[in-house]
């Protein structure tokens, strides 16, 4: 419910507006823009590496998101060397991700590719124009490839040595996606990373900061779903140089989420859109209780003490849906292999709620919901011999209301108290009963 939307009617902006041009960038002409290049701080270790040998017939690594590749040539190295990536902080400005690529100072006999795999997300109040990778200097500048391939989403450059990388966003709008109250209002910023000189005809430097002020000559309107300033069904927009405030209407709108966007020019040769899709939502969520007892053909889950908060996560005219937080207490007991009884409290790992509106043309005045959790324990128990031993492994438990096969939804009378009690086979659940109370 969280994924990345686009407005369908502003589909067909994003392509590039029609502008023309000397080629020289506009931002450049128009604006005082920071001369230094940056200096970040060095990024550090945020997980394991990957690795991989890789010899003279070549070979490629992946980093664990795999949003990196590492294509090595046949004849780039002249003997088995093991290859490495490590993702660390991400430092340079504009940065999505960074890795450290090793061994550093690893050097080539042919030039490698880098190849960085952009996701909607990673996108989110940008475009793939504006996609870079940058490499941090020995003087912990940062420098990106010029010749680079852009395929989509896709940036693939080519180096003969290994250091740290950053992808990175030369212009954004930020946040890229946001929630919002009805009724309440939240700030976006237009954030432009423009590019240094640099002596090489490879490498040119990036800006100390992305810079936020002073970038009215490169923008143009605001616009709430198209529409210049908004209008009250949807929100309204107000700026001023490169912040905006856009205000969610009293109501949940039925085009949700709305698409906040500006004019944007990075160069003199075309116009584009930066979009943040902003999910408005009621201010009222639930909290309450539950409990459920699960039996199965070698063990028993008592599930009592169960807390919850349901937070509204989407919001149409037609329903709302609520994202879980909260505890359970569970208690286990297995029969085969003979187990002591085990207890403890754990978190409510996923889970959600779907309300269905009065007015609803299905389902109407209904809901479901259903929390997950997946403890790991340690149980100690006796073998067929009398022996004591003990096993470690996840105990899955589930409660589902309105989603077991043949169940009938169940009802309310009142959208702020959510109360009832029932089995669910499917996932082996005896008994259960709940209270949701929206305060």
């Amino acid at each position: 419910m969280n994924a990345t939307r686009l407005v369908p009617a502003l589909m067909s902006l994003l392509v590039a507006l029609a502008s023309c041009g000397d080629g020289e960038s506009s931002a450049d002409r128009s604006l005082s823009l920071r001369s230094e290049p940056a200096v970040t701080d060095v990024g550090t270790p945020t997980g394991q590496a990957v690795t991989r040998t890789i010899g003279p017939s070549g070979g490629t690594l992946s980093s664990a998101d795999g949003k990196l590749e590492i294509v090595v040539p046949p004849g780039a190295l002249t003997v088995d060397t093991e290859l490495s990536i490590t993702p660390i902080s991400a430092t340079a400005p504009g940065a999505l991700a960074a890795w450290r690529l090793g061994p550093e100072g690893t050097t080539f006999g042919a030039p490698v590719s880098l190849r960085f795999s952009a996701s909607d997300a990673d996108l989110a109040g940008s475009e793939s124009e504006a996609l870079r990778l940058g490499t941090q200097r020995a003087d912990r500048t940062w420098a990106i490839l010029t010749a680079a391939e852009r395929d989509g989403k896709t940036l693939t450059v080519r180096t003969t040595h290994f250091s740290d990388w950053s992808a990175l966003l030369g212009w954004q709008l930020r946040p890229g996606s946001a929630k919002v109250k009805t009724g309440q209002s939240v700030k976006l910023d237009v954030r432009y990373c423009h590019l240094v000189e640099d002596e090489s005809e490879e490498l040119a430097g990036i800006a100390a900061e992305c810079q936020e002020q002073d970038l009215q000559p490169i923008l143009g309107a605001w616009a709430v779903n198209g529409v210049a300033g908004g209008d009250a069904s949807s929100g309204t927009i107000t700026n001023a140089d490169a912040s905006a405030t856009y205000t969610a209407p009293s109501s949940t709108p039925s085009s949700n989420p709305v698409a906040v966007s500006v004019e944007f020019d990075p160069t003199s040769r075309r116009k584009t859109l930066l979009v943040s899709n902003i999910d408005v939502v009621g201010a009222s969520g639930y909290s309450g209780t539950f409990s459920f007892s699960t039996k199965a053909a070698n063990y028993e889950i008592e599930a009592t003490e169960g807390f919850v908060e349901w937070t509204v996560d989407h919001e149409s005219s037609d329903r709302r849906e609520y994202a879980p937080s909260g505890t359970v207490r569970l208690k286990f007991t297995s029969s085969s292999p003979a187990c002591d009884p085990v207890e403890g409290t754990y978190p409510i790992e996923e889970g959600d709620l779907v309300v269905h509106a009065a007015s609803a043309p299905m389902f109407a005045s209904q809901y479901t919901f259903n929390v997950r959790l997946t403890p790991s324990v340690t149980l100690s128990c006796r073998g067929y011999d009398g022996q004591p031993f003990t096993t470690s492994f996840q105990i899955p438990a589930y409660l589902q209301v309105g989603l077991c096969d043949g169940a009938t939804l169940p009802g309310y009378v009142d959208e702020r108290q959510l109360t009832g009690s029932g089995a669910c086979p499917v996932v082996g659940v005896v008994a259960s009963s709940w209270s949701f109370t929206m305060p």
